[in-house]
């Protein structure tokens, strides 16, 4: 084993480890990776991927979530900027003899498991076990319930930030209302949004719901308690025999930095993280391996279906990236309002409608402030435009010059040399602090891996376009005071402002 591996029920490297001489190798994390992509600070692994053979080895599916386009604008196709050893999926864990005491199976289709869901709540038993107190497990409900109604590619473009998708169509539409439909029938418990998903987790190991919709991880809690009572299987397609569609994912991919002075032997360690031996080795310590799981599941539990349904859904499969991959933001977002429809507080259609498309929405926001805008400020710069093209002393008819007072602002020494100190005092008080700014900002984003570049941006924005804009105005008003004989802007310029 080379130098800086450990093993402890993964294979991993420490962040800003290095291997060999002064190759870095890290893992990196799945949502905001494409920051690092797009200001180069990971190498493409594409000339790797060929010479190991990664792509053959590898689903295209679980490739997709460690690939960008070079200029990190598509996330989920281009080049290969990482390689994970382990992965995960979300599925249906049940109850063995619970469902077989009602003559129940593993449902071949989506219909058949709905229609499951209530012969338990036909039999007085709860159907399907949550808890989303902390908001995110409803996203792990929910995506499952989008699988059956939506394409796989369109939810891989919600998810995934990319054109493609949208939250208000008619599927995405139908995938909230059965959620809410479950509700209605009583096919959840009904303390959903007030109980803790690991305190749920438990009474499902205890005996309590028939299902219980949730990821692979939770299997090393409910083996140990229900052995071979404990089945699990991937959502069914809608129609039989279709492909699989679940929400899935993988551990934290290892990159290499660009900072990394032997590249070659990176990804030689990446390759060695990655190999079949490592994944006996991750199968061996209770983890779920990224390549040949079936081969490599344990003999019984859980556990062994876990491994088979991952295997499925990636090499036959679609393995769908979890929803919250879109912004940094958006788990808390669809979160919450998970838990609004769960509570019955909002229809399917308002649920669906938070997520109209951002041009919409951008529009409807921007229009009123835009038309504010243009009363107070644009049409008073417009108006100042056409006041420089008069001889006008604010009192006296204006008399049209046309560019005439431009030839004589050209051709005086004195408000040349004023306008000279304004672009200096433009340049000390607006440009350079705007430079300063700008790119302390960008430091610190790129050490915190925040969004704050962006607000800040926006910010020196705003002081910039209202310094300039208060100069601009002089400007125009200075040419006609100067048709007059006047260089002094003092209180004209409000004048002409109002």
């Amino acid at each position: 084993m080379l130098p800086g591996a450990r093993v402890s029920g993964s294979v991993h490297l420490a962040a800003g480890s290095t291997v060999g001489s002064g190759a870095v190798v890290l893992q990196g994390r799945t949502v905001g990776r494409g920051a690092f992509v797009g200001a180069g600070q990971i190498i493409s692994l594409e000339a790797y991927a060929d010479a190991y053979g990664w792509r053959d080895r590898y689903p295209e599916s679980v490739l997709a979530l460690s690939s960008y386009s070079p200029d990190a604008t598509t996330f989920g196709s281009g080049d290969l900027y990482g390689l994970p050893q382990m992965g995960e999926i979300v599925g249906v864990y049940y109850n063995k003899a619970k469902l077989a005491a009602l003559g129940l199976g593993v449902p071949a289709t989506w219909a058949e498991f709905t229609a499951q869901l209530a012969t338990v709540k036909a039999s007085g038993e709860t159907p399907l076990m949550l808890g989303d107190l902390e908001k995110w497990p409803a996203i792990h409900v929910f995506g499952p319930i989008q699988g059956a109604h939506t394409p796989a590619d369109q939810i891989q473009a919600l998810a995934l930030g990319n054109p493609g998708g949208d939250w208000t169509d008619e599927t995405n539409t139908a995938a909230a209302t059965e959620l809410s439909d479950w509700v209605t029938a009583g096919y959840l418990n009904e303390d959903v949004n007030g109980s803790k998903y690991d305190d749920v987790v438990a009474k499902f190991g205890a005996g309590t719901g028939a299902f219980l919709l949730a990821g692979s991880w939770n299997t090393a809690a409910l083996d140990p308690v229900m052995g071979d009572n404990l089945g699990f299987f991937a959502p069914p397609p809608a129609v039989a025999g279709d492909a699989p569609s679940t929400t899935g994912g993988t551990s934290l991919p290892f990159t290499v930095t660009s900072a990394s002075k032997n590249p070659d032997a990176g990804a030689a360690y990446i390759n060695f993280l990655t190999s079949d031996e490592a994944m006996q080795v991750i199968a061996e310590t209770g983890n779920l391996p990224v390549l040949g799981s079936a081969a490599l599941a344990p003999a019984a539990g859980g556990g062994k279906d876990v491994y088979a349904a991952y295997e499925q859904v990636t090499t036959s499969g679609n393995l769908l990236p979890y929803l919250d991959y879109a912004t940094p933001t958006f788990s808390d977002t669809l979160g919450a309002a998970l838990q609004d429809l769960l509570a019955g507080k909002q229809t399917p259609a308002e649920f669906n409608a938070r997520y109209r498309p951002p041009t919409e929405q951008t529009q409807r926001f921007v229009l009123p402030a835009f038309a504010i805008y243009g009363a107070f400020l644009l049409y008073p710069l417009a108006r100042s435009a056409q006041f420089s093209l008069f001889a006008w002393d604010t009192v006296s008819p204006a008399v049209f010059v046309g560019l005439g007072n431009y030839v004589d602002l050209a051709r005086d020494d004195v408000l040349r040399s004023s306008f000279a100190h304004a672009f200096v005092l433009i340049f000390f008080y607006a440009v350079l602090p705007l430079a300063v700014g700008l790119g302390a900002l960008e430091l610190r984003n790129q050490i915190l891996h925040t969004g704050v570049f962006y607000s800040g941006l926006g910010h020196q924005q705003l002081v910039l376009q209202r310094c300039l804009h208060s100069r601009v105005e002089d400007f125009f008003l200075d040419l006609c005071m100067h048709a007059e004989g006047r260089a002094d802007l003092g209180d004209q310029s409000l004048f002409v402002g109002a």
